[in-house]
């Protein structure tokens, strides 16, 4: 929880932000980018890094950079600071591949799943209570308080991880890190979503094509880095191979979903009738959401009876048709206020499904040694496809406005529904049965 509240707590908070650092809406965007930059490095990074010295030795360190990162976040005096605390908090992406990794070595076989993907819901359901809070926290206690939470919470976390994790943990001690590629690596991913970001602005200029070039020169770099090397940070064959292909599509496309939508049902809740939207007092637009929410959790804690008794294949058919038909209801009946509840239990069972099962699918499909980069890459794309869905999202609402305010809201929740389409496509390609090497 203390790292997955980060990401929607921020960007409820960047209009206060701007407003009290003296900056425009576009500067204190970065504040988002640089935290998913830094997190989409640190999570494969890390995860390696467990593999080779211990989950539980590296994640008692992620958790103390994370606690620092929120201190420095909370008396960032300018900016630049607050701008350095946040590339500082995101280094604790890694947390969760760690963990997932921690759960395969000390717990029963029959209690993983559950473990997973419980363990995996909290990334959903941190985002969704990040939304909730932020607004009445600011009002009481100002824009610090809110900077203030995850610090309170990832204290009690690093307590709780010398207190209780076992030391114990399996260890690859033939293996090494290499820094070269994760070179390679953050320029690819930096460049990537440079462009995710100022795309809106730059628009189909040079700039837009110098970065895009770059990315791609990176990319190609890291993946025959990779292949040439005897001891690979991410094995870009392992991951080639097509259950993890569809997997961590599945996983970019949940991303897209879950924080385009974060996103998107608070501004039409919110919004004036004029603009399309319910014109919702911020109370009621959270009372709205609360049912995603819940459900999210709840299916997150049945996630080992779906992985056991529905099958990992069926769990995502059926997350991905809840998501198609939860967008879907909005494009079709979107002006009454009820109308929102059926659709937020059915994203919040597709969601809360989807994030709870994919990291035991990536499980099964890897070696043990492998667990905490082979998840921490998912994870990447997860995050990567919220930061482009967000974007994406933000664009197709603009266009359509610019036809009239009531295309705006149909137009963007009919662009999720064809994410979930795609999640849909990505979910049959994916094996009928477990590998039997390992069940």
């Amino acid at each position: 929880m203390s790292y997955s509240i980060l990401p929607s707590l921020l960007a409820p908070l960047l209009p206060s932000l701007g407003a009290h650092f003296g900056i425009d809406h576009r500067e204190a965007s970065w504040l988002i980018t640089a935290y998913l930059i830094s997190a989409a490095v640190a999570t494969p990074v890390g995860g390696r890094l467990g593999d080779l010295y211990g989950r539980p030795r590296v994640l008692r360190l992620v958790l103390i950079v994370l606690t620092a990162g929120g201190v420095l976040a909370v008396l960032a005096p300018d900016f630049g600071w607050l701008l350095v605390a946040r590339f500082v908090q995101g280094l604790g992406g890694c947390i969760f591949p760690l963990a997932f990794g921690i759960i395969r070595d000390q717990f029963p076989a029959e209690r993983i799943a559950g473990a997973i993907g419980l363990t995996s819901s909290i990334v959903a359901l941190g985002a969704g209570i990040g939304i909730v809070v932020v607004a009445p926290l600011e009002a009481a206690l100002g824009y610090r308080a809110v900077l203030a939470l995850p610090v309170a919470l990832a204290a009690v976390a690093t307590a709780l991880a010398f207190a209780v994790i076992p030391s114990t943990s399996s260890i690859d001690p033939s293996g090494r890190v290499s820094w070269w590629s994760a070179a390679l690596l953050s320029g690819a991913l930096t460049t990537f979503l440079v462009v995710v970001t100022e795309l809106p602005r730059w628009g189909w200029s040079w700039a837009t094509l110098v970065v895009s070039v770059a990315c791609l020169v990176f990319t190609g770099a890291w993946v025959g880095t990779e292949r040439r090397s005897t001891s690979p940070l991410i094995d870009v064959d392992l991951l080639t191979r097509p259950a993890l292909v569809a997997v961590n599509v599945l996983a970019f496309l949940g991303g897209w979903y879950l924080f385009a939508s974060l996103t998107l049902l608070p501004q039409f809740l919110q919004a004036a009738v004029s603009d399309g939207g319910l014109g919702k007092s911020i109370g009621v637009a959270s009372l709205l959401q609360s049912p995603q929410t819940i459900v999210l959790f709840l299916t997150g804690l049945a996630a080992g009876w779906l992985t056991r008794v529905v099958g990992g294949r069926r769990s995502m058919l059926v997350a991905s048709a809840g998501l198609t038909a939860a967008a879907g209801l909005l494009v079709a009946f979107h002006g009454h206020d009820w109308n929102v509840l059926v659709p937020a239990v059915l994203s919040g069972v597709g969601v809360g499904a989807l994030f709870a099962v994919v990291p035991n699918i990536v499980v099964w499909h890897v070696p043990q040694r492998s667990t905490g980069v082979a998840t921490g890459v998912n994870l990447t794309a997860r995050n990567i496809g919220g930061a482009v869905g967000a974007q994406v999202t933000a664009a197709v609402w603009a266009v359509a406005y610019a036809l009239g305010p009531e295309f705006a809201y149909p137009a963007a929740f009919g662009s999720l529904s064809f994410v979930g389409l795609l999640s849909l496509g990505a979910a049959f390609s994916l094996p009928r049965t477990r590998p039997i090497a390992e069940m």
